[in-house]
């Protein structure tokens, strides 16, 4: 499963201005989109769907800090206008993407990072396995 989420979230961070489904996230993880969105919220309290939706709200704005490009000359893919965008973003965040990029320290969907515990538990529940074998697992895609 911890190969899994890493798959999900380098998947989100590389492919944001896509808009993708819940057979991608299948795809994606290997598993149902069920079984991995309920193993997913018990550990993050979010949906995998919010946490895309709001990570890539994140990525897209700071692109547009970075760049000191607007809104209307930015790449809002998957969101179909600057409108749409500005409606997930302030419906997200209770904050303007406007206000956001004029703002110096206000932090918006940070990249998830798999919980310390997640790797305890994994490498206990392993314990048959030799360390080279479990640290592959975990930290190889």
């Amino acid at each position: 499963m911890i190969k899994s989420f890493k798959k999900f979230i380098n998947y989100v961070e590389e492919n944001y201005h896509s808009s993708f489904t819940e057979d991608d996230i299948k795809n994606i993880t290997g598993y149902s989109y069920q079984y991995f969105n309920k193993c997913f919220k018990e550990i993050w309290h979010m949906t995998p769907q919010v946490y895309r939706k709001r990570r890539q709200l994140t990525l897209i704005a700071l692109e547009i800090k970075r760049n000191t490009v607007t809104i209307k000359e930015s790449d809002l893919a998957p969101w179909t206008d600057d409108s749409a965008f500005l409606k997930a973003f302030k419906r997200a965040f209770n904050i303007t993407p406007h206000k956001y990029i004029k703002e110096k320290d206000f932090t918006l969907q940070e990249k998830i990072e798999i919980p310390p515990q997640v790797y305890m538990d994994y490498m206990l529940n392993n314990h048959n396995k030799s360390l080279e074998e479990k640290y592959e697992s975990l930290f190889c895609k």
